[in-house]
């Protein structure tokens, strides 16, 4: 079996995979856990509906060579002028803990980020591992700011 690694643009194909794994893993860490599903996954899915619908939204994809549809993980962010807005990188189990999720955040085309989830669900502290050390800016209240008329980021 061929397991190497491609990044690959995202294509429409890919948004019910990206939608539903990324939904079912914020689920998973505080405090969305303790949210029930009823509660949680409309409001959940308005999110990922409004950051994938946004003109700026982007998705990086790591995938198989061998099957290029096949969704090892993948990157959710906003490009910005000056900037970029981590939604969510996430990284199927079984390809855990090969260095994917750097990977990811290196194919981010920018120096200035900010990143809106800290904690991973598989309790991996993503602030620390990867946002931190890069000097990227912790914003968790964005997910209640982006989206207000008035929302600008400059990343100064």
């Amino acid at each position: 079996m061929d397991n190497r690694l491609i990044i690959r643009d995202y294509s429409i194909d890919d948004r019910s995979y990206v939608v539903k794994s990324w939904l079912m893993a914020l689920h998973t860490i505080p405090p969305f856990r303790e949210c029930k599903d009823r509660l949680y996954y409309p409001g959940a899915q308005k999110l990922a509906d409004r950051v994938l619908g946004s003109p700026c939204a982007r998705v990086a994809v790591i995938a198989t060579v061998a099957d290029p549809e096949f969704i090892v993980g993948y990157a959710v962010y906003w490009s910005l002028p000056n900037t970029a807005i981590v939604w969510f990188i996430y990284v199927r189990d079984t390809w855990r803990q090969l260095g994917l999720a750097t990977h990811l955040a290196d194919a981010i085309p920018t120096k200035k980020v900010a990143f809106v989830f800290k904690r991973l669900y598989n309790g991996i502290d993503f602030g620390k591992k990867i946002g931190l050390k890069r000097g990227w800016e912790y914003w968790p209240t964005l997910m209640f700011e982006a989206f207000s008329p008035e929302f600008s980021y400059s990343g100064e």
